[in-house]
């Protein structure tokens, strides 16, 4: 019900209704507080407060030890939501910021990146992980302090491999992965780290393992085959080799190439990732599929000794100058 406050007034004058009471003080009406007599044994008498038996729970303050979360508190006059006055205790959380008293991981990383991009290898084979230097982790300088901390991943030697004291670094000399199998080119490290007050957190860092794409100039002469043909012995000779991050071509891959007398454009990918259905030359939107011939599947090992069969494309034409062509499966 809306309260009606008298129109006119004076300086001091009083106005009560439903037991609330307010007074005028020139400019507005003040509460008038109705503080409760006796109180925890104090009243408006200049006491900050009551000294009061207290018993502090756990999940208040972590890092007080319990022989000091008992003895004697503070409780001070507080208004409550519903306009009436009375005491409460002060917390540990009122007074300091929630996030200093929780454990959080700041970052977690390997080699000092986020991620890091390596060649996919032989299935059954170990991936050194000494070139990227080590796992780094780090914590919120204001924070509940870690007590332990365990990397997992598909480690050679296996997991998880726990961290020492003051679980900051992991050095990666010695550490190898399994390769990964099938399409997934992705290796996953989790780091899970517990703090003094019992509380864990995870975080994780990844690296992946693409494919060769090899694709470039050479010549071709049709009159005297087999010459100037790249088969999938010859591809690191020949070709420039760029990195497919596991991700088929439905969506296109551009390359960059300029032939000229006697040159043809060469393409070759993991064969997993189907067929070229088309070739456009991407900067005249010119389509350039009929002048691409599928040349066949050859069988090719990488730089770190992973085979798998790779399709092979050529261009009809050649001296066609500075291209930029993409490539799709879709």
């Amino acid at each position: 019900m809306a309260i009606t406050f008298p129109s006119t007034p004076r300086i001091n004058q009083t106005f009560t209704s439903s037991s609330r009471t307010w007074k005028w003080n020139g400019f507005a009406w003040d509460a008038v507080l109705d503080i409760p007599a006796g109180e925890g044994g104090a009243g408006l008498s200049g006491d900050p407060g009551t000294h009061i038996s207290h018993n502090i729970e756990n999940n208040h303050f972590y890092p007080v030890i319990s022989s000091d979360r008992t003895g004697t508190g503070r409780k001070v006059l507080v208004l409550q939501d519903d306009g009436t006055v009375g005491f409460e205790y002060i917390f540990f959380h009122d007074i300091f910021k929630p996030s200093e008293f929780t454990f959080t991981i700041g970052s977690f990383t390997l080699g000092g990146s986020a991620s890091k991009t390596t060649l996919i290898g032989p299935a059954g084979s170990g991936f050194d992980l000494s070139g990227y230097t080590q796992f780094a982790v780090t914590y919120p300088s204001l924070t509940v302090e870690p007590t332990s901390a365990q990397i997992s991943g598909n480690f050679v030697s296996g997991s998880p491999i726990s961290l020492s004291s003051p679980f900051t670094s992991l050095s990666t000399s010695g550490l190898s992965v399994l390769y990964p199998t099938g399409d997934d080119p992705t290796t996953t490290f989790t780091l899970t780290a517990v703090g003094e007050n019992g509380v864990s957190q995870t975080k994780t860092v990844s690296i992946v393992f693409p494919n060769y794409t090899y694709y470039g100039i050479h010549g071709y002469d049709p009159l005297n085959p087999p010459n100037g043909v790249i088969t999938g012995d010859n591809m690191d000779d020949f070709l420039t080799s760029d990195l497919v991050l596991g991700s088929k071509l439905d969506s296109g891959y551009t390359i960059e190439v300029e032939t000229g007398l006697d040159e043809y454009v060469w393409f070759c990918y993991p064969a997993r990732h189907g067929l070229i259905r088309s070739v456009v030359e991407a900067r005249s939107g010119q389509p350039r599929t009929d002048s691409f011939f599928y040349q066949g599947t050859e069988s090719h090992t990488n730089a770190v000794g992973y085979t798998e069969d790779y399709h092979i494309y050529r261009a009809s034409q050649e001296n066609q100058g500075l291209e930029e062509l993409t490539f799709s499966t879709a």
